[in-house]
Parts: structure tokens; C-alpha cells; sequence
């Protein structure tokens, strides 16, 4: 409900206009029968709740004007304390009204016979006068709400244009600044007070929003670097004219940081992160190597990888950082062997415009700047340089990096992961790695199996690739036949899961049975075997290894779940049928329940 008080100011001025023209006291209340304004003896009575207002009540509840003659002896003061000892003699009342509705009265009262007898003989022009005044009121209350509503949307778009993680500014058809929000405040160090009414060419040299406003047209996205003494801040910006009417108005300019949009693109192009689940395995190194990843995710500790080259040490990182609170945040991963010496400081601590030649324009982030707040994996960390690893181990002592022809120190918040195929201790020995730099590193040693000590996970992780071959390949193979399973578990897999994977792979491009099978097994494995057939070895032959690796897991299932009570879940585990699962627990007379 509107409400009179809102304009208090404005209702006391229009009661003393009306006393003033007609010489006679005015009251006016609003709803809850508060007054508002008034005059003469009842005006030190402003602010207070008339005690018994019972023909205001009347006016308020139906809308209808009234005019009293005989106060305490009319109908309505029926009930009234003060029936027969009220101190007025007369009075007129109308209800002040704003979209249908009695928001207020305003009454013409009297005090004695005289003003009593002007006002029973003026009743009707009293009436109408009063009337226009309550009209008045009325519209005075709808231009306040309006004015009210205005600020409240100014106000709520301004929050919004100060929330957004995106500069704005705006210029009228002059090109003088009229609006910059929160964003471009901070990060173009302006102060509203000293720029708004300014021309935005003087304030900002080189802007997009002067050319608009210039030429009237929309600037499309494009790079530009602003200056301010030494520090250069490089935005993306665009520029659209404001038009209203076919009248053109001004322009506005958005921005965003180049190193904000870079963040970004890393998010995005680590979507779809690999979790716990993803980490593929039965057997039981593997189940400690989850569990460890487990108890790692959420802490902040650095965590030292270590492995054969293939076993799946990214993968483990990956699933560290999606485990844990930073998961939203970016997982950066530099391969410290597979970029130019020359090339790896600026890689992972940014440079300034003009550092080197062929130094961006406008810098770049470097990776540890990319990672804030996430998780950075220094991949073969074991073939860094000495002479950055001393420069890596400062950014992780002080957690702030300098780009390269800098002079700034940039705060950073990294959790870092390392891995490496070499080991480190030994390096340590041979003075070709820091001592003090992989201590700092191995906070939580994580070594990962090779896939010939867990190869009761091979079944599993060949299901998997084949799975992961048909819908890259859009093929249809159904899975392997034994012989060729029984040649996978016998070889060493030196090159581990990325072998096992990429040779999947290549057996399904070239395979034309329904299943794969030794035929397009690659040459090289099948010279390692030294047979293209069954290998065998002191008369231990690759049938009686899968044997072994079927009682083996069997063996460990029906140890953890009932065959009565857990059947389904068994058969999901073992991915196999019913028919196979009881045939191989006869075939290797393993309890039944």
C-alpha cells in the first residue's frame, strides 16, 4: 500500500495551503489514521494516531466522502469516548484515494458555531476544493512512487554492472564519461569523481568508446593495451553506440582481461577432468594408489609422482585436483622435457611486452599465473634446467612469480603436483637436481605400478580400450578371443598403459574379425614374444597365467561380497554372465555359498 507518510512534506504543505485559502483548521491522517498534517490547535498533534477517529475510519473503509454537522451526536461517533464531550463542532471529509483505494483523509474541522456555519452552508464547494486537493496528494504520491521505483532500478542495475566480472564504461554523444562500473574502477585505476563530465579521449588515449562515439558505429572485439607509468594492463574490447528514438545518445565500451580469458580458455580446455572413478583397476596396488588419491585431494601438501613413462601419472594428478576443493578451478600441466630450454622460463613465468624479441604484445601469462587458486603438474620435472629450478623453488617459497622483463611480483595460489620418469634421489646425488628444491617437492611420495606388476588389471583396461577405440573408430568389435588375451598378459609392457592403449588402437584399425585377434597383433610385440602363437617360458605357458588370473579374482570377490545376497553386483564387477560365472567357479571348485 502507498503510504502518505512518504511524502510528509508535501501533505503538511498542501494542509496549510487549504487553511490558509479558507480559513479554516485542516486535518489530514493516512490509513492507520496517523496524521500526516495539520493546522491550528491540532497541529502539535502531527506524528500521532488520532484515539478514536471513528468517522476517519468510515471515509477510509468505504472510499466515501462525509460531512459530520452534529459531532458526537451522529450515527458514526456512535461508540466514540468522547461522544458528547467533542471539542469540534463541524467538519467535512474526503478521502484522499491513489489507485482505487482510501489511503488517506482529509478533513476540514471546526471549533466553534461560527466556521460551523460557513462550512454546512459551503459543503459542496468545500467538498470539491478539498476533492482536487486529495487529487493532488494523489498524484504527488504516484510521481514520488515512480521516482521511487526509477531509483530502486538505477540502483539495482548498478549493482548488477558493479557484480559483473567485466568492465563497462559509457560515454555520452560528446564522448564525456557519464558511467564506469566497480570493475573498470579497479582495474584502470579511475576514480568516478574525477573522471565523470571528463572526455574519455583525454582519460583513456586510444579508446575504443571515443572511436564509437566518434563514428557512431559498433568497434568490434579487439586487443588494445592501456599504460599507466610503468604497469600496462591489456584488455578485449568492444564498443556499441547507444541509440534512442533514431537519436544517437552516446556509446559503451566492455572489457575483460586478457589474462582473466586465458584463465578461462584453460578451464574449458580441461572440461570433462578425469575423477577417482576414472582410474582404471581391480587389483590391489591399484586400489591403494586410489585410496591415496583419495586422502591427497583435499590437502594442500605438494605431491612428488613418480613412474615409468605410460603408467598414468597425469592421469593420478588430474584426479588429485578433481577430488578436491580446487576442482572448479584450472588444472594447468607443463611438460618440463617437451619444451625448448630456452623457451620453458617465459612458458611458466610469463614475460612483459618487449621482454625478448618476439615478446607478445601486451606480455603473457605464464603458467603459474594461469593456475591461481588450481593446481599446476610439472610434468618431467626431472629434466628442468638447474638455473630455473632456482627460480622454481623461490615461487614456491615466497608464492609469487615475476615475469620476465618484469618488476612486478604477482601473488599466486598454486597447488603443485610433479612428476617424473627419472629418479630424483639419485639426480640429488649426481648434483643434477636441487636438493633443497625436491624436498620441497616430495611433501607426499606417489609412485605408480607398472603394468606388468598389476597385470591382473589388463583384462579390465583391454575392455576399456577396445570400448574407447570403437566409438573414436566407429567400429563394433565385440572384445578379444583368449589366445590374443593370453599374449597381452605374457608381455612386459615396457612402454605400460599408454602402449596397451595405443596398441588396442592400432588393432582395431587394421582388424577384420569381429574380435581382435593375433593376426593384427603389431609385429614388434609378437618379435618380443619371439612366437606369433603361445609363448611359453620354463613350461609355464599363457593359458595357465590367465588361469591364474581368473582364480585370482574370483577368488578376491567372493571374498568381499556374498554370492547369495551380492550376485548382481559380482557379475557387474567381473563384467561376465551368470553361465560364466558358475562355470568358472566349478571350474576352479571355488565355493558356491
Amino acid at each position: 500500500m502507498a503510504e502518505l507518510m512518504t511524502i510528509a512534506d508535501t501533505v503538511e504543505q498542501v494542509a496549510e495551503a487549504i487553511s490558509v485559502a479558507l480559513k479554516i483548521d485542516v486535518e489530514i491522517v493516512d490509513a492507520h489514521n496517523v496524521r500526516v498534517g495539520a493546522t491550528g490547535k491540532i497541529k502539535a498533534l502531527i506524528g500521532q494516531k488520532q484515539e478514536n477517529g471513528h468517522v476517519s475510519r468510515f471515509v477510509l473503509r468505504t472510499g466515501e466522502p462525509s460531512v459530520i454537522e452534529q459531532p458526537g451526536f451522529h450515527r458514526l461517533c456512535y461508540g466514540c469516548k468522547l461522544q458528547h464531550q467533542c471539542d469540534y463542532t463541524s467538519g467535512v471529509l474526503c478521502p484522499v484515494l491513489y489507485r482505487g483505494e482510501a489511503i488517506g483523509v482529509i478533513s476540514l474541522v471546526t471549533f466553534d458555531q461560527e466556521k460551523k456555519r460557513q462550512i454546512i452552508e459551503n459543503r459542496t464547494q468545500l467538498m470539491d476544493f478539498i476533492s482536487k486537493m486529495a487529487e493532488l496528494l494523489s498524484d504527488k504520491l504516484a510521481k514520488q512512487h515512480l521516482h521511487d521505483m526509477l531509483q530502486l532500478r538505477t540502483r539495482e542495475l548498478d549493482t548488477v554492472l558493479d557484480s559483473v566480472y567485466e568492465g563497462v564504461l559509457v560515454a555520452d554523444a560528446e564522448g564525456k564519461i557519464t558511467f564506469l562500473n566497480a570493475f573498470a574502477q579497479a582495474h584502470l585505476s579511475l576514480e568516478p569523481h574525477k573522471v565523470i563530465g571528463q572526455p574519455v579521449s583525454s582519460i583513456l588515449p586510444g579508446s575504443i568508446l571515443a572511436q564509437a562515439v566518434r563514428t557512431r558505429t559498433l568497434v568490434p572485439d579487439q586487443k588494445i593495451v592501456y599504460r599507466e607509468g610503468k604497469n600496462k594492463i591489456g584488455l578485449y574490447s568492444r564498443a556499441f553506440p547507444i541509440e534512442m528514438n533514431g537519436e544517437f545518445k552516446g556509446a559503451v565500451e566492455t572489457f575483460q582481461l586478457t589474462e582473466d580469458l586465458h584463465k578461462i580458455a584453460s578451464r574449458l580446455d580441461n572440461e570433462g577432468e578425469t575423477g577417482l572413478d576414472d582410474i582404471l583397476g581391480a587389483g590391489t596396488k591399484i586400489a591403494e594408489l586410489k585410496r591415496l588419491v583419495g586422502k591427497l585431494s583435499e590437502s594442500p601438501s605438494n605431491v612428488l609422482i613418480t613412474g615409468e613413462s605410460g603408467t598414468g601419472k597425469e592421469l593420478m594428478a588430474r584426479a588429485i585436483h578433481q577430488g578436491g576443493s580446487r576442482k572448479d578451478q584450472p588444472f594447468i600441466a607443463v611438460n618440463c622435457g617437451a619444451i625448448p630450454e630456452p623457451l620453458l622460463e617465459s612458458e611458466l613465468f610469463g614475460y612483459e611486452s618487449g621482454a625478448f624479441t618476439g615478446a607478445r604484445q601486451g606480455g603473457k601469462p605464464g603458467k603459474f599465473e594461469l593456475a591461481d587458486k588450481g593446481t599446476l603438474l610439472l610434468d618431467e620435472i626431472g629434466d628442468m634446467p638447474i638455473y630455473l629450478q632456482a627460480k622454481l623453488l623461490r615461487v614456491l617459497q615466497e608464492r609469487k612469480v615475476e615475469r620476465i622483463g618484469g618488476s612486478k611480483s604477482i601473488p599466486v595460489d598454486v597447488r603443485i603436483i610433479a612428476a617424473t620418469h627419472r629418479n630424483l634421489e639419485e639426480m640429488v646425488q649426481n648434483r643434477e637436481f636441487r636438493e633443497d628444491l625436491f624436498y620441497r617437492l616430495n611433501v607426499v611420495p606417489m609412485v605408480v605400478t607398472p603394468l606388468r606388476e598389476r597385470k591382473e588389471d589388463i583384462p579390465l583396461l583391454v575392455h576399456y580400450f577396445i570400448e574407447k577405440a570403437n566409438r573414436k573408430l566407429q567400429k563394433h568389435f565385440l572384445g578379444c578371443d583368449p589366445e590374443l588375451l593370453e599374449t597381452f598378459l605374457s608381455y612386459s609392457w615396457p612402454g605400460n598403459i599408454r602402449e596397451l592403449e595405443n596398441t588396442i588402437e592400432y588393432m582395431c584399425n587394421i582388424e577384420s574379425m569381429p574380435g581382435l585377434t593375433l593376426a593384427s597383433l603389431p609385429e614388434r610385440i609378437l618379435k618380443a614374444l619371439n612366437t606369433p602363437t603361445v609363448a611359453r617360458m620354463g613350461g609355464y605357458s599363457l593359458k595357465d597365467a590367465v588361469r591364474e588370473t581368473e582364480q585370482a579374482a574370483l577368488t578376491r570377490v567372493l571374498s568381499q561380497y556374498s554370492l547369495s545376497r551380492d550376485i548382481d553386483q559380482i557379475l557387474n564387477i567381473l563384467d561376465i554372465s551368470r553361465a560364466t560365472l558358475y562355470r568358472k567357479l566349478k571350474e576352479y571348485r571355488l565355493s558356491q555359498d
